[in-house]
């Protein structure tokens, strides 16, 4: 089994279908006893042939890191890179794909967020 078929269990459903992995890290825990992974993903490069005829990938925008559940213990972080896509003409706007990723106004993933409100009520 590959490396990333294995992450993909624990990854959010349809996180891979955007993004591709590019590492997996393990350091220690900051609040727990335990470790911290930190699963880095970037962006794939693909827009479809429409859109790709007038967006080009200039690059990675800032990371951002959100929470996800633990895994046995131990703290689960997602570092996600989204691409750049600059319009190849100056009169079309910059594009930012609308992936939405993390539950409003947290930066939890949203199946942890739900479970935890799930639990809460």
């Amino acid at each position: 089994m590959q490396n990333s078929t294995i992450i993909e269990l624990f990854l959010p459903e349809g996180l891979l279908d955007n993004f591709e992995l590019v590492k997996v890290e393990t350091v220690k825990s900051e609040t727990l006893t335990g470790k911290t992974f930190h699963i880095y993903l970037d962006e794939k490069n693909n827009l479809g042939e429409q859109s790709r005829l007038h967006y080009e990938s200039k690059g990675f925008m800032s990371s951002k890191k959100i929470k996800d559940f633990p895994i046995r213990g131990n703290e689960v972080y997602i570092i996600l890179r989204r691409r750049r896509w600059r319009a190849k003409s100056s009169d079309q706007p910059d594009l930012i794909r609308q992936l939405s990723l993390t539950s409003k106004g947290v930066k939890l993933t949203k199946e942890l967020a739900d479970f935890l409100k799930s639990i809460a009520l």
